[in-house]
């Protein structure tokens, strides 16, 4: 076979046949609607998805990424307060506070693109009910609420997987909803 001819992986190599002709339309055909712009016309306009109708995480994925979010916050908080500074177990607390408190404040809010590390794993978002990420004051605020909604037996917290919107406390104090991408 000569240097540069062609081949075809399926019938072998290339046999000249006719010259290839020019295509034209058919005189009598109906109009075409591609599958593309079928179910549009089927199904209606589509509908923009708001923050309301988006669809809201549920009690255990937002369960099982906090525990993802407590190990991550354990390590450091442990490694800063007893290695590093050698602080007491009320040092230890207060350092692991301060760390929490950073890490959800930053995370929730529109610099962490309102996902904490468990969040992202989950896909999974903190979003105003506007639709909008929340500010640093409204991310300490939905923070100040989680620590209120976890004070009696967690109810608050619990509260998110009866509620019909799935909202803990916290998440009506801030104005909040976690939605999911499922």
């Amino acid at each position: 076979m000569p240097i540069g001819s062609k081949v075809c992986d399926l019938c072998g190599p290339y046999a000249s046949g006719p010259a290839a002709q020019p295509w034209t339309a058919p005189v009598e055909a109906a109009p075409v609607q591609f599958a593309s712009s079928a179910g549009a016309w089927v199904a209606g306009p589509i509908k923009p998805v708001t923050a309301e109708s988006a669809h809201k995480a549920g009690f255990w994925m937002r369960f099982l990424a906090y525990l993802i979010d407590a190990v991550i916050i354990t390590a450091p908080a442990y490694a800063l307060g007893s290695i590093i500074l050698h602080a007491s177990l009320a040092g230890r607390e207060g350092i692991s506070l301060v760390v929490q408190i950073s890490y959800f404040i930053y995370f929730w809010s529109a610099y962490g693109k309102g996902q904490t590390i468990g969040m992202q794993l989950l896909h999974m978002k903190v979003v105003r009910t506007n639709g909008s990420t929340l500010s640093l004051s409204r991310a300490l605020i939905r923070y100040v609420g989680l620590i209120a909604a976890s004070l009696p037996l967690s109810l608050g917290l619990i509260w998110a997987a009866f509620d019909a919107k799935k909202q803990g406390w916290h998440d009506k104090i801030a104005d909040t909803y976690v939605v999911s991408n499922w």
